[in-house]
């Protein structure tokens, strides 16, 4: 009888803190729609919205529509938040970990970099401590799932680092092995930017709202953005690539053009468009945008709350046994610890 080969287990989600956006959809939901193919891959996504707590919340149902609109049912969905024993293993998890490893973190140094110590004070004071120990929660996201490969860019990379050294820093102090150590699956590095500043992501939370493309945007929005995209008064270019640095704003639309018609390079663009003005170019990439995102919109607007609902409590049982599994074997390893020592 031939063996059942186990399946690479996969995780990863996306914040609902804002609307979705094109950027969203090319760095993250794409290569979901990619993984899916691969038979040796089991995909849970889920919705971190206890993260989201260190931003403004928002509801998952954009999230959720996305996600099920676009991938399709057939991946393990769940919402962090229905699942009690996350927070609870977090907590246990950063009595473990050292203090200075979560201020080491780039992300968080990042906040008060370059200030001075009156500027260093009022930032400590104004945000809230999510911002230092989410990571930590973002480890035991990881590690309650026992997830093989969790799939982040390279600005994610280092908190994988620190979750597998918070699985050395359980051994060290509890003497027992019982976390998978995850691999990190870095992402293509495709990275759309703003439409009006093309040195930062595009970004949910842009205060110019001209810079990002969102998924549920209509035709009239996206044609309007894309007209009023920050370009120069040079002509196409005859190669894509040659222009990443010195003309920014002209090589992330053509990315955009790329992603979205499917191409694996530039070619299409340089042999229509070398040598034409971008005006004209934009023409062509507001009507593939348009065509694509109403495809993205139908497939969401397909998806309703008893759709998500159903959905999420046919998954649930699964994703509770996996991590109430998980906490009892924590449990039964760190509470024999304590009381070893009464």
């Amino acid at each position: 009888m031939e063996e059942k080969k186990i399946k690479k287990r996969i995780m990863t989600g996306i914040k609902p803190t804002n609307k979705l956006h094109l950027g969203n959809y090319i760095g993250a939901i794409k290569q979901i729609q990619e993984m899916q193919n691969n038979p040796d891959l089991e995909i849970f996504l889920f919705v971190p919205d206890l993260h989201s707590l260190t931003d403004e919340y928002n509801s998952i149902y954009d999230v959720m529509k996305a996600y099920i609109g676009i991938c399709g049912e057939d991946i393990t969905y769940y919402v962090q938040s229905q699942h009690k024993a996350i927070p609870y293993i977090a907590w246990i998890l950063s009595c473990c970990t050292p203090y200075g490893e979560l201020k080491r973190m780039t992300q968080f140094k990042s906040k008060t970099c370059s200030k001075t110590c009156l500027e260093i004070n009022e930032i400590e004071n104004s945000i809230n401590s999510g911002y230092l120990y989410y990571p930590i929660l973002m480890a035991a996201d990881i590690l309650s799932i026992d997830a093989d490969i969790v799939p982040v860019g390279i600005d994610q990379k280092q908190h994988i680092e620190l979750t597998r050294d918070i699985c050395s820093h359980f051994k060290k102090k509890f003497k027992k092995d019982i976390f998978k150590k995850p691999q990190a699956m870095i992402a293509k590095a495709i990275k759309i930017m703003s439409l009006q500043d093309a040195s930062k992501k595009m970004s949910k939370s842009d205060e110019n709202s001209m810079a990002t493309i969102f998924l549920n945007d209509s035709a009239e929005i996206v044609e309007r953005k894309i007209r009023r995209a920050k370009t120069d008064s040079e002509k196409m270019p005859d190669n894509v690539v040659d222009i990443r640095e010195n003309r920014p704003e002209i090589y992330n639309l053509c990315l955009i053009y790329r992603e979205i018609s499917g191409k694996d390079s530039f070619n299409e663009i340089e042999t229509l468009f070398k040598g034409k003005n971008i005006s004209e170019f934009k023409i062509e990439l507001i009507v593939k945008l348009n065509l694509f995102l109403s495809e993205i919109q139908k497939k969401m607007n397909t998806v309703t709350m008893e759709n998500i609902n159903q959905i999420l409590q046919k998954d649930y049982e699964k994703v509770s046994r996996i991590i109430e599994n998980k906490l009892k074997i924590i449990e039964n390893i760190v509470f024999q610890k304590v009381f070893e020592k009464v």
